[in-house]
C-alpha cells in the first residue's frame, strides 16, 4: 500500500489482538498515573491536567519514534509491553521520592504508550479497524480501572497491568508470554503482600512518621500514619484528623454549642472522633449523627470500630447526605471538612452546597465551619477566600465571622438570631451556665480571643475583600485562593512563570507539528479537535468532582467513555468520505457549545448535580465518537498510514496544549462554561478558515497549483 512503512522480510503485522490488548494495557496504566497524580499533588485536581499533558506529549513522541524505528516489530512490541508495568511502578516511586514537575509525572510510561499505540499500524492498511480496536481496548481498561480503583493500591493496579502484558504478548510470544506474565505477577504479588507500597510511602511522602498503613478508597488513597503515639489520617495527601488534639475539637465546636444552647438534632460532618465525642457529651445536646466519607480514618483515630454507642455514624459523602435529608431536620450542623484545597473539598463551601444545607436545617438552625486565617492579621489572599465563601452563604444564611483558631463562620437560618452581637463576654456567660467542662476554649479565654476589638479587626479586614465573587461549584474561587494561600504559607515559590513557560513550549511544539504535517489544513483540523477533546475530558473530570466527588475512581470512567466513543467513531468512519471531515469538525464544536450551555443551566439552578454529571459524560462519549471518526478520515485524506505518526503527534500535542491551557489557566480564570464556549469557538474557526482559504485560491485562479483538500 502506498505510504505504508515497509515491514521486515517475512514479518506479518502485529494484528488486531495486539491493538486491542495494547489499548487495554495503556488505559489502565494512564488511569493509574492520573490517580496517583491526584495524591502526589495533594488532590489538586487541576494539576491532573498537567499530568495528562505530560502523558500526551510523551505519547506523541513515542508515536514519532515508533514510526521511525526499524527492525522487528514483534521484538520491539515484546520489550515495550513487558516494560510498561515496571516503568509505571518505578516512575511513581521516583515521583513520590523527588519533587517531579507535574508535566514530567508520566514521562517514561507515556513514551512507552506512544510506542504501543503506533506499532500495530506498521505494515497494516486497516487503519480504521486498528484504531477502533485500540480505542475499545482502552475503553475496557477504563472500565476495569473503575471496578478496581477503589479496592486496590498502585501495586495492585500494576499487578493487573502485568497480567494484561501477558495478554498483549500472547499473539507475539505465545507460551513465553504466559511465563513472562506469570513471573511478573508473582514478583509484584509478593511485593504487595510484604507491604511494598506502604514501605515506599514511609520512605517518601510520610518519611517523618514511624509507621504507615495505606488503604484504597473511592475518594482517594487513605493513609494512617503514627509518630510517637500520635496517629494522623490522610486522604489523597490531605490531613483529615489527628489524635491527641482536643484543642482543635474545642476550637470548632465549643462556640456553636454554646450559641445553640442545647438544640435538638445535631449533625457533625468530619473525621475527628474527639470532636464527635465532645459534641455528644455536651450538656443538653440532642441526638448526634456523624457523617463521614469513610469510616476507616474515623475508626483508626478513635482506636475502635463498629458501634460507638453515644452517636450513630453514616458512611457517605457529607454533601450528598445533607442534600438527601428531609427539610428542616437539623438544628445544629458542625462542618470539620478541611480547607478547600481540592475541588472535592471546595464542594462544601459553595453556593450550591449552602442551598442544600439551608433546606436541611430548621427555622432557628445554626451551622459552623472553620477556615484558615492568621491569629491577628488575615492575609489578603485568605481574606478574599473567606469573603468568597461568605458571599456564597449570604443568600441563605445570616453570617458572622469570629477570630478563633483562624476564622470561625457561624451561619444562622434566622436573620434575627443576633449572631453579629455575639462576643467573648456573652459567650463566656453562656459557657458558665451550660456547666460544660473545657480545657482550652474556657471562660477566661473567650473574652480575650473574642473581644470586641479583635472581632471588629477581622471584620474590617474581610470587608476589604468584599468584592470577591461568590464561591461556586463550576467557578471555584475559594479553591484557587486556598491553594495560593497554602503555597504562600508553605514558602513555595510562585509557579506561574513555570506554567507560562510550559504552555509556551507546548504551543511552539504544536505549531511545529502542524507545520511539518501535510496537508496543513488537515493537521490544523486534527490539532484543534485534540484541544477540543481534551477540554471536554478535563471539564468532565472537574464537573464530576465538583458535583459528585468521585474523580479518584471516575478517572477510569472518563477515560473509558471517551475511548469507547473513539472506537465506535473509528468503525463508523469506514463508511464516511474524507469530504465529511468538516461536518465532523462542526459537530465537535457544537458539542463544546452544548457543554457550555449545560454549565450555564447548572449555575442558574435549572439542572441538578446528577443531571449535569450525566449530561457531561454523555457529551464526552459523543466527543470521543466525533474524534474517532475524524482521525481515520484525516489519515485517509493525508495519503495513508505514513501520516499516522505525524497526525497522532499533532493530535496529542494539541490535547496537551488544551490540558495545560484549560486546567491551569482557562478554568481558574473563566470557569467551566466560558472555557467550553471559547474552545468551541476555536474548533469552529479551525473548520471554517481552511475552507475559506481554499475557496479564495480557487477564485484567484490558482487552481493549477497543488491545493490542500478543502474541509468543506
Amino acid at each position: 500500500m502506498t505510504g505504508a512503512v515497509r515491514p521486515a522480510a517475512g514479518e506479518r503485522p502485529l494484528g488486531p489482538l495486539c491493538a486491542f490488548s495494547g489499548g487495554l494495557l495503556t488505559a489502565v496504566a494512564q488511569s493509574t498515573i492520573l490517580r496517583e497524580g491526584l495524591s502526589g499533588y495533594r488532590a489538586a485536581e487541576l494539576a491532573s491536567g498537567m499530568v495528562l499533558a505530560g502523558w500526551l506529549v510523551f505519547s506523541g513522541l513515542g508515536a514519532w519514534m515508533g514510526q521511525l524505528l526499524r527492525g522487528s516489530r514483534r521484538r520491539l512490541w515484546a520489550v515495550v509491553t513487558v516494560a510498561m508495568a515496571p516503568a509505571c511502578l518505578c516512575w511513581l516511586i521516583l515521583a513520590r521520592a523527588v519533587a517531579v514537575p507535574a508535566i514530567l509525572y508520566a514521562a517514561f510510561p507515556g513514551l512507552l504508550a506512544g510506542l504501543i499505540f503506533i506499532l500495530p499500524f506498521r505494515g497494516s492498511s486497516a487503519t480504521g479497524l486498528l484504531y477502533g480496536l485500540e480505542s475499545f481496548g482502552a475503553a475496557g481498561g477504563g472500565a476495569l480501572f473503575l471496578l478496581l480503583s477503589g479496592r486496590l493500591l498502585p501495586p495492585g493496579l500494576l499487578l493487573v497491568c502485568g497480567a494484561l502484558s501477558g495478554l498483549a504478548l500472547a499473539p507475539v510470544l505465545r507460551w513465553r508470554a504466559l511465563v513472562a506474565s506469570s513471573v511478573f505477577v508473582a514478583l509484584l504479588a509478593s511485593g504487595l503482600h510484604s507491604g511494598l507500597w506502604e514501605t515506599v510511602l514511609g520512605a517518601t511522602s510520610y518519611r517523618s512518621f514511624d509507621s504507615v498503613r495505606a488503604a484504597p478508597s473511592p475518594y482517594g488513597e487513605l493513609v494512617t500514619a503514627s509518630r510517637e503515639g500520635e496517629v494522623s489520617a490522610f486522604r489523597a495527601g490531605l490531613l483529615l484528623g489527628t489524635t491527641g488534639s482536643p484543642e482543635a475539637a474545642e476550637a470548632i465546636s465549643v462556640v456553636p454549642l454554646i450559641a445553640a444552647e442545647g438544640r435538638g438534632e445535631v449533625l457533625y460532618a468530619g473525621s475527628n472522633p474527639e470532636t464527635a465525642a465532645l459534641i455528644s457529651e455536651w450538656p443538653g445536646t440532642g441526638e448526634l449523627t456523624v457523617v463521614t466519607i469513610d469510616t476507616a480514618p474515623f475508626e483508626a483515630l478513635s482506636g475502635r470500630s463498629g458501634n460507638h454507642g453515644r452517636f450513630s455514624i453514616v458512611e457517605q459523602d457529607p454533601r450528598r447526605f445533607i442534600a438527601s435529608c428531609s427539610t428542616g431536620k437539623w438544628d445544629l450542623v458542625i462542618l470539620e471538612l478541611g480547607p478547600p484545597l481540592s475541588i472535592y473539598d471546595n464542594r462544601f463551601y459553595t453556593q450550591e452546597f449552602f442551598r442544600h444545607l439551608r433546606e436541611s436545617m430548621s427555622l432557628e438552625g445554626l451551622a459552623a465551619l472553620a477556615l484558615p486565617a492568621g491569629q491577628n492579621r488575615v492575609h489578603p489572599v485568605e481574606a478574599r477566600m473567606i469573603s468568597s465563601i461568605q458571599r456564597a452563604a449570604e443568600p441563605f444564611f445570616s453570617v458572622a465571622a469570629l477570630p478563633i483558631s483562624g476564622a470561625l463562620l457561624l451561619l444562622g437560618t434566622d436573620p434575627d438570631a443576633g449572631l453579629d452581637s455575639l462576643d467573648g463576654e456573652s459567650l463566656a456567660a453562656l459557657l458558665r451556665g451550660s456547666r460544660a467542662t473545657t480545657r482550652y476554649v474556657t471562660e477566661g479565654l473567650l473574652p480575650f480571643d473574642l473581644s470586641t476589638g479583635r472581632i471588629e479587626s477581622m471584620r474590617s479586614q474581610l470587608a476589604q475583600a468584599a468584592d470577591a465573587p461568590p464561591n461556586r461549584d463550576l467557578t471555584p474561587e475559594a479553591f484557587i485562593l486556598a491553594t495560593g494561600a497554602w503555597a504562600l504559607r508553605g514558602g513555595s515559590h510562585d509557579r506561574s512563570r513555570e506554567l507560562e513557560l510550559a504552555l509556551g513550549a507546548l504551543l511552539v511544539l504544536f505549531c511545529l507539528a502542524v507545520m511539518l504535517a501535510r496537508p496543513r489544513t488537515i493537521s490544523i483540523a486534527v490539532g484543534s479537535m485534540g484541544i477540543g477533546e481534551i477540554s471536554v475530558e478535563v471539564t468532565c473530570l472537574v464537573l464530576v468532582q465538583a458535583t459528585l466527588g468521585y474523580s479518584f475512581v471516575m478517572v477510569g470512567a472518563v477515560v473509558g467513555l471517551f475511548m469507547a466513543g473513539l472506537g465506535v467513531g473509528s468503525i463508523l468512519s469506514v463508511r464516511l468520505r474524507a469530504s465529511r471531515l468538516a461536518v465532523i469538525q462542526v459537530l465537535g464544536a457544537c458539542l463544546l457549545l452544548l457543554l457550555a450551555a449545560l454549565c450555564t443551566l447548572y449555575d442558574t439552578g435549572a439542572l441538578g448535580e446528577r443531571a449535569i454529571a450525566a449530561g457531561s459524560l454523555a457529551i464526552l462519549l459523543c466527543m470521543g465518537l466525533v474524534g474517532g471518526a475524524q482521525f481515520p478520515l484525516a489519515v485517509r485524506a493525508s495519503g495513508g498510514t505514513r501520516a499516522v505518526g505525524p497526525l497522532e503527534a499533532t493530535d496529542l500535542l494539541g490535547s496537551a496544549l488544551g490540558a495545560v491551557g484549560v486546567a491551569v489557566f482557562a478554568f481558574p480564570l473563566l470557569g467551566a462554561g466560558s472555557t467550553c464556549l471559547a474552545i468551541g469557538g476555536l474548533v469552529l474557526v479551525s473548520a471554517v478558515l481552511p475552507a475559506l482559504e481554499a475557496r479564495k485560491e480557487r477564485r484567484e485562479g490558482r487552481s493549477g497549483a497543488p491545493v490542500a483538500q478543502p474541509l468543506l
